[in-house]
């Protein structure tokens, strides 16, 4: 049996996506400056990790994507993979 035909995992993956809209969409739109936050974490993640043109990476959990898109603009190689639906569909 899936575990996606049982109830209870219906309900939490439901609820799941609300959160993760509500925090990672609705949320952020009413943080001052959230794009240039957003710069800010790209510049910590392509120094820390040493990212250069070309380079592979894979941002697991990368939400609806902000800091995966601006990542490949620097010309890196991203995929995200994201769990929340909604965050995807974002």
């Amino acid at each position: 049996m899936s575990t996606y035909n049982v109830p209870h995992v219906k309900v939490i993956e439901r609820d799941w996506n609300w959160w993760a809209y509500f925090w990672r969409v609705q949320h952020r739109q009413t943080i001052h400056d959230i794009r240039q936050w957003d710069k800010t974490v790209v510049r910590f993640i392509s120094h820390e990790l040493g990212c250069t043109r070309g380079q592979t990476l894979l941002d697991l959990g990368c939400g609806s994507g902000e800091h995966t898109r601006l990542l490949a603009q620097k010309g890196v190689q991203c995929t995200g993979i994201e769990v929340a639906r909604s965050l995807v569909q974002y």
